[in-house]
């Protein structure tokens, strides 16, 4: 993934059981602005990766 670093979430940093604990809403880490979208294309999704990893 390429792209430049917008924001990164100091509340992780001073709480990093944060990531665990509510990785959807508080817990996030950076915020990426991508350069090439069409990268997106090859993440996998929530179920994808599931599967990948049952």
């Amino acid at each position: 993934m390429d792209g430049e670093v917008v924001a990164v979430n100091q509340e992780v940093l001073d709480d990093p059981s944060l990531v665990n604990q509510d990785p959807y809403v508080r817990g996030w880490i950076v915020r990426l602005q991508v350069a090439e979208p069409s990268q997106l294309d090859a993440l996998l999704d929530a179920e994808q990766y599931d599967q990948t990893t049952s």
